[in-house]
């Protein structure tokens, strides 16, 4: 498993059947020090759905066509804030690139989720 901790982009499909059975992109909640410790493991799903203006819960996330930015993601979406999954604990993953921490504080206080630094 590549490293993972908060602002990671993975990607899975949802264990909780939403989201089409597809594999999509998910940004990890979880601390890191609790993913040692094979505590579960909370993402906040990502949608390439939406519609404009934004619903207040999704906040868009930067994209570049060739995957060359730095989210990795090539296509353009949103996190989708009120939308946590809960994987197992050591759950594999594929990784992606990062939610950068600005944005991602702004995520996490619309998913009521408490932005804690990591070093």
């Amino acid at each position: 498993m590549g490293l993972i901790h908060p602002g990671r982009i993975v990607w899975a499909v949802a264990p909780s059947g939403r989201g089409e059975g597809k594999r999509r992109p998910f940004i990890i909640a979880t601390r890191r020090t609790d993913i040692q410790r094979s505590e579960p493991i909370i993402t906040i799903g990502c949608s390439t759905r939406f519609v404009e203006p934004l619903l207040p819960k999704e906040i868009r996330i930067p994209f570049d066509p060739e995957g060359k930015g730095l989210t990795g993601l090539r296509t353009e979406c949103v996190a989708v804030c009120d939308w946590l999954e809960q994987f197992p604990p050591r759950t594999e993953f594929e990784t992606g690139g990062m939610v950068p921490a600005q944005l991602l504080k702004l995520i996490f206080k619309a998913a009521g989720i408490t932005y804690t630094a990591e070093r």
